[in-house]
């Protein structure tokens, strides 16, 4: 498979399969985020959009359920607890339904990276917002595409431009990190409507403030 094919893939895949029958979305809580993103970008992605949930006024802590990461997320992460999806799509229905019984009252966020099966997709179109994380500038034109046709009448969302390199490991690391929550959160602040316009969120600011 090349590599816009895997890019292709990872993004579109679920969209050109037909839904499988009885995989119905499980019951999920209100401040629902589901996030599309490669599988090595995946943790980075679903680390800054648990913060911006969790910044909300009156927030509880957030439950990141992720399926497909390249590099799992540690059990705790600040507030937010992490649950690893197991690999079957069948066995992921039930697992968020379960981390979600257990879970004190808090945003989900529900991950999903690399090449997904269809049945996933129930699940995305259950949350209340989607963001669709991108790196590199080809891969743009995909997320933007990926959005369009992953988001739901009433969902909010957009894609995020994901900092690379150095900017990358200083996030990871806890600095900037603030810089792009603050993105995030503009994504989810967005009207439906407006999501609907699509807006990449651009991360200049984040470089100047870095090297100021």
């Amino acid at each position: 498979m090349s590599a816009l094919a895997r890019l292709t893939a990872t993004f579109l895949a679920p969209a050109d399969a037909e839904h499988v029958a009885g995989s119905a979305a499980p019951a999920i809580p209100a401040q629902t985020v589901a996030v599309i993103a490669a599988s090595e970008q995946l943790t980075l992605a679903a680390r800054v959009v648990a913060q911006a949930t969790m910044a909300r006024p009156g927030a509880g802590p957030a439950l990141v359920c992720t399926w497909g990461a390249a590099d799992p997320l540690p059990e705790r992460l600040g507030r937010a607890r992490c649950v690893v999806l197991p690999e079957d799509a069948a066995l992921a229905h039930g697992a968020v339904e379960g981390a979600c019984r257990t879970a004190p009252p808090g945003p989900l966020v529900l991950a999903v990276g690399g090449v997904r099966p269809p049945e996933l997709d129930a699940l995305l179109s259950g949350a209340d917002a989607v963001i669709v994380a991108w790196r590199s500038e080809r891969e743009r034109p995909v997320a933007e595409l990926a959005f369009r046709r992953a988001c739901r009448p009433g969902q909010t969302g957009g894609v995020f431009r994901l900092p690379d390199g150095w900017l990358a490991a200083a996030v990871r690391r806890g600095g900037l990190g603030r810089t792009y929550v603050r993105d995030a959160e503009v994504l989810l602040q967005r009207s439906p409507r407006d999501a609907c316009e699509l807006g990449t969120v651009e991360v200049r600011h984040a470089l100047a403030e870095a090297s100021g």
